[in-house]
């Protein structure tokens, strides 16, 4: 078992590049260069991670004046037809922000899936390309089935990672930024 010179790890089984001394900024940098085509529809993504993070914000504040001018408001005032106009208003735009915001979530995930596709694709034909110019000795020590597999749980791990989890790490991260500038 070959382990990392530099820190004494193990190295994962078929690899040669030890995880805990690559730099993961490195390791992003090169995935985001094999998104090829792909970034228009990160570039989409990314904005939608910004506009739902603001009408995410809207929310807290058309409740506050649901509660404060509708909820808690002194006897008396429900008589005045301003009034119920004023609360309809307030119910309405609070349901067209949540569908706002889902319909943003939607199209979201839409560009995510389709970069995630894209980015996959575009490793895969680098992995197998890279898996054709190796030598036949080197390719001998290991099944083509085991080659494959490998290549398809990676991919599968890293489309996971980038359609599935990275975007929920970013809206929080989104989210919390502007509750700490708001």
């Amino acid at each position: 078992e070959e382990v990392c010179p530099k820190c004494q790890s193990p190295y994962p089984p078929g690899s040669h590049v030890c995880p805990a001394c690559t730099g993961k900024g490195k390791t992003l940098k090169r995935l985001l260069g094999m998104a090829g085509k792909s970034r228009g529809y990160i570039v989409a993504a990314i904005a939608f991670f910004f506009l739902i993070s603001a009408v995410s914000l809207l929310a807290p504040y058309l409740n506050r004046r649901l509660i404060d001018g509708y909820v808690q408001a002194p006897a008396g005032t429900g008589q005045d037809r301003g009034f119920w106009i004023g609360f309809a208003t307030v119910i309405a735009t609070l349901a067209l922000v949540q569908i706002f915001q889902k319909l943003c979530a939607m199209l979201r995930g839409f560009f995510l899936v389709r970069a995630g596709n894209g980015v996959i694709m575009s490793l895969r034909e680098k992995v197998f390309g890279q898996i054709e110019r190796m030598s036949v000795s080197r390719i001998s020590k290991r099944t083509s089935g085991e080659l494959l597999n490998r290549v398809k749980s990676d991919t599968a791990q890293i489309q996971d990672f980038l359609t599935g989890q990275l975007p929920n790490v970013l809206e929080q991260v989104f989210l919390f930024l502007a509750v700490v500038v708001i």
